[in-house]
């Protein structure tokens, strides 16, 4: 986990093969993308990640 994470407010879904965690940590505010990558390889859709 992230330094200063909030981890008592942390949430959780999955979707059509879509793991999505959301936590609060204090004071960052920013994004990222990542591509994830299947065990065979193939990629999906990109996710913004913030």
């Amino acid at each position: 986990m992230p330094e200063g994470a909030i981890a008592d407010q942390a949430s959780a879904s999955y979707d059509d093969g879509v793991l999505e965690i959301v936590m609060p940590a204090p004071g960052l505010r920013r994004g990222r993308r990542i591509d994830v990558v299947s065990a065979h390889g193939a990629t999906g859709p990109r996710r913004d990640v913030h």
